[in-house]
């Protein structure tokens, strides 16, 4: 689900939305095409750079 911003925009997501499920089968095809066939042994957060956001100080 989209993020409409009819209440403002998500101050705990640098994205500014909220994910939806395309985010994440972008980055499942990405992984499965010979483009990633050199990458082995990540994790991968798909989360609009929430994580970074919450790491940071206030």
């Amino acid at each position: 689900m989209r993020w409409d911003g009819s209440k403002g925009e998500p101050r705990w997501s640098p994205a500014r939305r909220t994910g939806d499920p395309p985010d994440v089968a972008a980055l499942v095809a990405w992984l499965a095409s010979g483009e990633a066939g050199f990458v082995s042994g990540q994790t991968f957060a798909v989360d609009g750079g929430r994580m970074v956001k919450l790491s940071l100080p206030p």
